[in-house]
């Protein structure tokens, strides 16, 4: 669905996108210095994985995607 960017309010939708990007920016630094911001960092490629698997069209949760590539489910995703 194409979106009309005339008809978007981009002046009212300025500082939201400016707060928005100076929270990430703080997260990803308070994650870089935690002691769990190695997990952290292996749960969001973990997420990034579920999605792209969910683009390609297949459906899996997250909980059964170490199980994918051992069931034969990935016939269709090899490299």
């Amino acid at each position: 669905m194409p979106y009309d960017l005339a008809k978007l309010p981009i002046q009212t939708l300025l500082r939201p996108i400016s707060d928005a990007g100076i929270a990430l920016a703080r997260l990803d630094e308070r994650i870089a210095r935690s002691a769990v911001g190695a997990g952290w960092i292996e749960r969001s490629h973990f997420a990034d994985a579920c999605a792209s698997l969910w683009i390609d069209g297949a459906l899996v949760h997250g909980s059964n995607l170490n199980g994918f590539r051992l069931c034969g489910c990935d016939r269709n995703h090899r490299d």
